[in-house]
């Protein structure tokens, strides 16, 4: 308060001992001289210029300067404050061209107001396509709802993830893991979604599921699947009492087979059988 109040001619004069000179920790025999900066690019603050005590006359040059040398240096100021900001738009403006994963953000009815160049590597649609279309407009029927809900708890403050499957302009699907955050502004309803392809994964697994329960050659169930459904069957006949069976079924003279035409041959008439059997099977 020692240094704002009583300001006359826009400066004012502070000679310790005050409270001003121990919050600052200045010696009392300092005089704190307090000039408001009127305008600039950043009016309405003021400057405090420490000084041994001189005579009244040397003030007004002495504020005059200061006050002179304030505002170039809030001019400067302000002057790398653009240029930082516009280069940080730049650079994010570079990153979002070469990102391979979709951002995107959303109105409060869901509605895309942004997509990022990569919408159109990943679903073949520019980003001018899908503004104003409805984020789930872009997925399969059945997760529509599922990232209605999402998107719903997503602006209740939680940061939410789903995967889900888009559909391409050429009818193709690729699997989305999207996460979705709020915009952090006071009173926005728009969220953040960062879309990540992981289809090539998606695809991956599967493949090394089917191969841990599948035969290779015949691609049928294997023995851990085998014993898997097996279980399943049991649990049902002692929840039910239905009666399931078993059919097992033997190659007659298949030795005769790979002894004389070879293990190629074998392996060629297992999957011919396998094929035919699985045929005739719901």
């Amino acid at each position: 308060a020692d240094l704002t109040d009583g300001f006359v001619g826009g400066q004012r004069v502070v000679r310790g001992p005050s409270t001003a000179h121990d919050a600052l920790s200045v010696p009392p025999d300092i005089v704190l001289l307090s000039v408001w900066i009127t305008d600039g690019p950043d009016p309405g603050g003021f400057v405090v210029v420490a000084m041994p005590e001189v005579p009244e006359a040397w003030l007004v040059p002495a504020s005059s300067s200061v006050t002179e040398n304030a505002r170039m240096a809030l001019d400067r100021i302000a002057l790398n404050r653009k240029i930082v900001d516009q280069q940080s738009v730049a650079r994010l403006e570079q990153m979002l061209e070469q990102a391979s994963d979709i951002i995107a953000v959303v109105d409060s009815y869901d509605r895309l107001t942004y997509a990022s160049p990569a919408v159109q590597a990943v679903l073949g649609l520019s980003p001018g396509m899908v503004t104003g279309v409805a984020f789930a407009d872009l997925l399969a029927d059945e997760h529509r709802s599922q990232i209605a809900d999402v998107l719903s708890a997503a602006r209740e403050g939680a940061t939410s993830e789903i995967e889900v499957r888009a559909i391409t302009t050429g009818g193709e699907s690729r699997i989305l893991h999207v996460v979705v955050s709020r915009v952090d502004e006071s009173g926005s309803s728009e969220l953040v979604l960062s879309c990540h392809d992981v289809t090539d994964r998606h695809a991956l697994n599967l493949q090394l599921q089917h191969q841990a329960f599948h035969d290779p050659r015949t691609g049928l169930a294997n023995r851990e699947l085998l014993a898997d459904r097996m279980n399943q069957a049991a649990a049902r006949t002692r929840r039910t009492g239905r009666i399931n069976g078993v059919i097992m079924l033997d190659l007659d003279d298949f030795k005769t087979v790979n002894d004389s035409l070879g293990h190629a041959a074998g392996d060629a008439l297992i999957v011919e059988i396998a094929g035919r059997i699985s045929s005739c099977l719901r």
